[in-house]
Formats: C-alpha cells, sequence, structure tokens
C-alpha cells in the first residue's frame, strides 16, 4: 500500500502544497500590481517573482515562508482592492495578525 504521507514521500505532499501557495504569491502579486501599476508592469512583476531563486528553493524544501509570503500578498492585494476601507479593517487586520504569529509560534 503506497500512502502519499509515508515518512519516504511526506516530501512530495510539502513541495506541492509549497508550489500551490508560491502560485498563489505570484497571482497575488499580479493582482497587486496591475492595480497600483498597470498590465505591464503586473507581467514583469510575476515574471520576475516566478523566476526567483528563493521562491523555488523555499518550496524545495517546503518552508513555511512560502504560506507566509501567499498569505501577505493577499492581505496586500485586498487592501489595495476598490473599498478596502472596510476590507481592511474588518478582514485584512484580524488576517494579517495571524499570517505573523503562526509563524512566530512555530519557532519557538
Amino acid at each position: 500500500m503506497d500512502r502519499q504521507t509515508s515518512f519516504d514521500t511526506i516530501n512530495g505532499v510539502g513541495r506541492a502544497l509549497s508550489a500551490l501557495a508560491d502560485l498563489g504569491t505570484i497571482v497575488f502579486a499580479w493582482f497587486l500590481a496591475r492595480r497600483i501599476f498597470g498590465v505591464r508592469t503586473a507581467h514583469l512583476t510575476a515574471l520576475l517573482l516566478a523566476l526567483t531563486v528563493l521562491h523555488i528553493q523555499l518550496a524545495h524544501f517546503f518552508a513555511v515562508d512560502t504560506y507566509v509570503a501567499c498569505f501577505a500578498a493577499d492581505r496586500c492585494s485586498l487592501a489595495n482592492a476598490p473599498g478596502s476601507a472596510r476590507v481592511w479593517r474588518t478582514r485584512c487586520w484580524p488576517a494579517s495578525w495571524l499570517v505573523w504569529q503562526v509563524p512566530a509560534r512555530s519557532v519557538r
């Protein structure tokens, strides 16, 4: 019985989840750059972020930094959305607090 969560194969699951978080970071950074600077700059942002060696290396070792970057990019893109004052107060602050507290608690 070949399970995906056995000791020998758990790194594949972690790498897949880190890759999804990195894709989310690229998408949220694209939305943020498109909103602020325009489509050409958004494409350049996504390309440069996709080719960043640090993201590739952290996805390889399935570190917590990829998830933090994804949620931080999500919060920043939501904070810059139309009508963002209400969104920031009700959704972004609590989620931002949670994003920064979870990795700090896991290190201790």
